[in-house]
Parts: C-alpha cells; structure tokens; sequence
C-alpha cells in the first residue's frame, strides 16, 4: 500500500494541492477551495481490502434540530448518484461526501486519484448551498435537491 500512497502523493504534487501524510492511518489530509465553501479533504487507503477512499468533509456542522432535513436532503440527493455518496453523522452533524475504489488489479494512476478527487470536491461543493439552506431556513428537503439539481437555486 505503500505504492499506493506514493501514487496518491505525486497527484497532489502535481495538481500543486498541500497535504499532510498520515502513515500510521495510511492516509491524507489535503484542503480545497470550491466555489461554494472551503473543505476539509481526507484520503484513507484500506490496505488489507484494497480499497482508497476520498472524502471531502462539510464545513459546517449541523445543528441537531436540522438533522433530520439534512438527512432527508442528502437521502434525496444520493439517490441516482454514479460515483459516490453522502453521509452524514447523526451523532455530532458531520455531512461529508464520499468517492471509493476497490484497486486491486487495477493499473492505479494519479489520473485515476484525480478522477476519484475531483468527482468528489465538485459534488460537495455543488450540493452546499442546499444544505446551508437547509440549516437556516425551514424549506423542504425536497424542493431544496429539486430546485438545485435543476439549477433553480
């Protein structure tokens, strides 16, 4: 997993995004400005399974009362998803959005950890306004993913 790393390492230097490396965790921290909000971004390798998993972390943390609109949003949101996922953390209100891949006998790339990042960062960075709508106002989740999925917001 080593190689892995290193991969995942010579796409940050060459898109000239800084990182922190964590070995002892195999992982990553990196940040990202989008449009819509400015991220906290981790890159996780599961060694054992194979696996590389690239989230981008919301930066506001739900209040509890708004919870359950924000699951209802991003349940909504997930559903037709290609490539990734919403989650979000009922116990302290972390929404983070998540791309994964299984790499094992896979030819693994930077242009690959690129494609896995980008995928993700965009899709958070498309869905904040919703969910920051969602915390200060009382609109529907579902006219909330309605309107932004068809560029209404």
């Amino acid at each position: 997993m080593a190689k892995v790393l290193e991969t995942v390492m010579a796409f940050f230097d060459e898109d000239e995004w800084p990182y922190e490396v964590s070995e002892e965790e195999s992982a990553l921290v990196a940040g990202y400005l989008g449009e819509n909000g400015e991220y906290t971004c981790v890159l996780r390798t599961r060694e054992a399974e194979a696996q590389i998993l690239f989230y981008a972390i919301c930066p506001e943390i739900i209040p509890p009362a708004k919870r359950p609109a924000v699951a209802e949003f991003i349940t909504r949101a997930n559903y037709g998803m290609y490539l990734g996922n919403f989650e979000m953390d009922f116990e302290d209100g972390e929404v983070r959005y998540k791309t994964a891949a299984d790499i094992e006998e896979q030819v693994f790339t930077s242009l690959f950890v690129k494609n896995l990042v980008y995928a993700c960062v965009a899709t958070m960075d498309r869905y904040m306004p919703g969910i920051r709508r969602l915390v200060s106002s009382e609109d529907p989740p579902a006219r909330v993913v309605r309107e932004l999925e068809e560029g209404v917001a």
